[in-house]
C-alpha cells in the first residue's frame, strides 16, 4: 500500500455474539470482544429488499454475507462461525473462523477473509475469498485477534500466536492488511526460548516505533539483545532476511 496510498478507514464492525462456545471462545480471546455488539437482526430486517440493504444494521449484513459463503461452499459450516463485517471505501469484507479442522494437538484454526461489492439481487454480490490465516498446534483453536489501526489506514488484523515443545517455545504476531486486491499477510517473530542441559535461551521482542503506514520495530532483550525493523511495502510489511530470533539457541 505504500505504493497505491490509498486510505482505506473502516466504517463498522461487528463481533458475532453468538451463545454457542464456539463463538464465546472466539470472543473470549479477542480484543474485538471490547467493542459495542451491533443489534441483533430480526428476521424482518434480514428479509428487506435489496434496495434497502445498506440500511441494514451491521449484525443483519454479515448474516446476509456469512449466508452466501456457506450457500457458495467456500467455507464448512461446521465449527465456522461470521466474526466480523467490515465496510471499507472498496466494499465490505466478511471475515469467518473455523475451529477442530485436523484432529488433537496438531489441529488448527482457520480465518478466511470474504470480499463483497453492495450489489446482486439481495444486494450484497460475492467477489472472492482469501484465506487460509492458520494457527496450528493450539488443538484446532483461533489464535488471538483484533482489529488494529495503529499500523496502517488499511484495516489491518493482529494475530496473536504461540507453540512450544520439547525444550522450546515461540510466538509471532501476523498482520494482516485488508487491500483492494485482497489481504496480504506479514508475519513478526516476537519470542523465542530454548531449554537445554545447563542451558537457557530467551529473546522476549516487543513491537514499538510504530509509525503508521511507514513501519515499526520489534526490540528484543534477553540471552541477546538487538532490534529488527519492518518497513510498509506494496501493502505489507517486510522484515529483516534473517531475523536474530533464529539465533536464541544453541548454534
Amino acid at each position: 500500500m505504500k505504493c497505491l496510498m490509498v486510505a482505506l478507514p473502516l466504517i463498522a464492525l461487528a463481533a458475532c455474539d453468538s451463545a454457542d462456545k464456539a463463538t464465546a471462545d472466539v470472543a473470549a480471546s479477542s480484543s474485538a470482544r471490547k467493542l459495542a455488539p451491533a443489534e441483533t437482526a430480526s428476521s424482518t430486517a434480514v428479509d428487506a429488499p435489496a434496495n434497502s440493504i445498506r440500511h441494514l444494521s451491521t449484525q443483519a449484513k454479515m448474516h446476509i454475507a456469512f449466508q452466501k459463503v456457506l450457500d457458495l461452499r467456500v467455507v464448512r459450516e461446521r465449527d465456522t462461525k461470521p466474526l466480523a463485517f467490515l465496510e471499507t471505501s472498496f466494499g465490505p469484507v466478511l471475515m469467518t473462523g473455523t475451529t477442530m479442522l485436523g484432529g488433537g494437538k496438531s489441529g488448527y484454526g482457520e480465518f478466511k477473509l470474504h470480499y463483497f461489492q453492495f450489489d446482486g439481487q439481495d444486494g450484497l454480490n460475492y467477489e472472492n475469498t482469501y484465506g487460509d490465516i492458520r494457527n496450528y498446534g493450539d488443538y484446532g483453536d483461533l489464535p488471538q485477534w483484533s482489529l488494529d489501526d495503529q499500523f496502517a489506514d488499511a484495516p489491518t488484523l493482529k494475530f496473536v500466536s504461540a507453540t512450544a515443545g520439547n525444550g522450546y517455545g515461540n510466538a509471532w504476531v501476523t498482520l494482516v492488511t485488508i487491500n483492494p486486491w485482497g489481504p496480504s499477510e506479514s508475519y513478526v517473530p516476537t519470542h523465542a526460548e530454548f531449554y537445554g542441559p545447563n542451558q537457557e535461551y530467551i529473546c522476549e521482542g516487543k513491537i514499538s516505533k510504530v509509525e503508521k503506514n511507514v513501519g515499526f520495530e520489534v526490540v528484543v532483550k534477553g540471552t541477546l539483545e538487538f532490534v529488527d525493523k519492518y518497513v510498509f511495502r506494496d501493502g505489507k510489511f517486510v522484515g529483516p532476511k534473517k531475523s536474530q530470533f533464529e539465533d536464541c539457541g544453541p548454534q
